[in-house]
């Protein structure tokens, strides 16, 4: 993950590179709004269960189908559950958490204003709860949140009249608008060929999966616990499977055999 994100730095996000020639505004400008969304935004905001409440799509009564949620919250819950099983092997009672310098610091390093500056996180952690919390939100979302979006662009913005990166005129409202007028509103020939290049890399590998880590851990009752997660993943494969028979269209975005541990070009 980290050595994506200098990738994205020096060829995504550069002066001059693609979010500044395909998005709307300059480069500055698509920044600005990231900063001013991280101003507010807390970790709380990334635990599936409060997200989809304070969107108010919990209510399965109102909003009986809505696959995101559905498939989402049993891989959040054996998330959960398994990150609170192997922190447990290592982290028995409370003096353990508060003798880690290492957890201490990195919590510190997090909360102070000047580095992390992540709201909604304990500056010390105390007890297993909140730490499971955290971890719980950073396994999901660079996860299974990260692959639901990054693998469902290809599917909308693979075709360039669904979702362009930018309009270049007027949207067509009226009835009756001609191909001109429409052909208009789309980008060049140029930047909706990079826009398909763009999409495509970055939606068309899957290097690892979801709970899979490529070697297993030399503590043996690590290594159970992963395999306990392993299993309860592949039971949720199944159930969407089953549920994927019903639908109107099938949701494959948050299978677990198609989600991967962290981002990927």
């Amino acid at each position: 993950m980290l050595f994506d994100n200098q990738l994205g730095l020096e060829y995504f996000l550069n002066p001059g590179g693609p979010v500044e020639r395909f998005m709307a505004g300059t480069l500055e400008e698509s920044l600005g709004f990231v900063r001013q969304a991280y101003k507010g935004w807390s970790l709380a905001d990334a635990e599936l269960p409060a997200e989809l409440a304070a969107r108010g799509m919990d209510d399965r009564e109102a909003l009986p189908h809505y696959p995101y949620r559905d498939d989402g919250l049993p891989i959040w819950n054996a998330t959960e559950r398994f990150v609170r099983a192997y922190l447990s092997l290592y982290y028995r009672a409370p003096q353990d958490l508060a003798q880690d310098p290492e957890l201490q610091g990195w919590a510190r390093e997090l909360t102070d204003p000047k580095a992390g500056a992540v709201r909604g996180m304990p500056a010390r952690i105390e007890t297993l709860d909140p730490l499971v919390r955290a971890l719980t939100a950073v396994i999901f979302t660079c996860g299974p949140k990260h692959s639901a979006l990054n693998f469902a662009q290809w599917d909308y913005m693979g075709f360039i009249p669904c979702m362009p990166y930018a309009s270049y005129g007027p949207v067509p409202l009226q009835k009756g608008a001609t191909l001109e007028t429409v052909m208009d509103f789309l980008p060049p020939y140029r930047l909706a060929a990079e826009q398909l290049m763009w999409t495509e890399l970055l939606t068309s590998y899957r290097h690892d999966r979801l709970g899979y880590y490529g070697r297993d851990f030399p503590d043996r009752r690590a290594q159970e616990v992963t395999i306990q997660f392993q299993h309860d993943l592949e039971q949720i494969e199944q159930e969407i499977l089953v549920r994927n028979r019903s639908r109107m269209s099938p949701y494959e975005y948050m299978r677990p055999s198609l989600i991967i541990n962290s981002i990927n070009t």
